[in-house]
């Protein structure tokens, strides 16, 4: 397992009461995995994760950011790649 550390770094959206990223492996499948960020400032959140070593030299993941506000929900989808 290997140890991602994230931070999100938020501006012109006010009133965030939480913060979290889903991580799911594309080109196999690992499950995936709910994290909760922690607000620091008014524009950062911070959390950390534990990727699986995977038995391909290349692993495709797709996190999906979700901001939540009193009244709406904003989502963006990011990709990363780790390789052995």
């Amino acid at each position: 397992m290997q140890t991602v550390q994230v931070s999100l770094q938020l501006r012109g959206l006010t009133n965030l009461g939480s913060a979290s990223l889903r991580i799911e492996g594309e080109n196999m499948y690992m499950g995936f995995q709910e994290v909760q960020l922690a607000q620091q400032t008014n524009h950062d959140w911070r959390g950390s994760f534990s990727l699986p070593i995977c038995s391909e030299s290349e692993m495709h993941w797709r996190v999906t950011a979700t901001l939540k506000a009193s009244q709406q929900a904003y989502q963006a989808q990011f990709k990363l790649v780790t390789r052995r």
